[in-house]
């Protein structure tokens, strides 16, 4: 870690004040987060890092993330003439939750609130990491009605509606091809990422994007496949 100093004339000069340790057991794409406290103990400033461990452009293994479910609250304030929205989300699980973003949509039409201002956004919480985050907008910005807070991100399970499920084969033996064609809407702001589970466990995702009303915007109607060779033959 390094010290930045200014002087006179635009000159920068760095020092070492801190050095990291070498960390055994490190995983294909690591995280680092770097937290700046005061002597009252509160936290200044904060970075959050995502590593390739050996080769500096391979980023797959974030492909593979296990998926976590948030919890997340609000509340409003109306100061003046602008209402303020603060937000509160909890990372309950295990594993890291990669780049969360949070929305305000109206509660009618599910569109979102525009302009909005936060303090902060599309941030990482470690595992059992909780994070307040306030956002501000123009009073009556979302109606009548409180707004929604709707939160996504790269392995953040969120809500959305399966309209259709298909199967190519009902009647299956080992290392026989099935594929699943999912009918999907309601997704978050930006998508969902829409997990297919056989016998309970995931075997595959994909993601997928489905916001509006029929007559209105149109429904936006995604199909996910996934094919998947069973070990054992099985009826379902």
């Amino acid at each position: 870690m390094a010290e930045q100093r200014s002087h006179g004339g635009g000159q920068r000069n760095y020092h070492d004040v801190l050095a990291i340790p070498a960390i055994d057991g490190l995983t294909p794409v690591y995280f680092v987060d770097l937290k700046l406290r005061n002597n009252a103990g509160d936290v200044v400033s904060r970075n959050f890092y995502w590593l390739p461990l050996k080769k500096e452009t391979d980023y797959r293994a974030l492909c593979n993330l296990p998926p976590v479910k948030l919890k997340a609250s609000c509340r409003v304030e109306r100061l003046g003439e602008e209402s303020v929205i603060r937000t509160r989300v909890e990372n309950p699980s295990d594993h890291v939750a990669f780049f969360v973003h949070l929305v305000l949509t109206r509660s009618d039409d599910r569109e979102e609130v525009l302009p909005v201002f936060w303090d902060d956004n599309y941030i990482s919480l470690a595992p059992h990491e909780t994070r307040e985050l306030t956002a501000r907008v123009a009073a009556g910005a979302f109606g009548k009605k409180e707004p929604v807070l709707e939160v996504g991100g790269w392995n953040i399970q969120t809500e959305y509606q399966c309209k259709a499920l298909k199967v190519s084969q009902t009647q299956l033996k080992a290392k026989e091809t099935l594929t699943v064609t999912a009918q999907i809407a309601d997704t978050f702001l930006d998508g969902s990422r829409v997990t297919l589970l056989v016998d309970g466990q995931p075997v595959d995702k994909k993601w997928a994007w489905a916001r509006g009303q029929s007559g209105r915007r149109g429904l936006v109607q995604p199909e996910t496949v996934a094919t998947r060779q069973p070990s054992r033959e099985r009826r379902r």
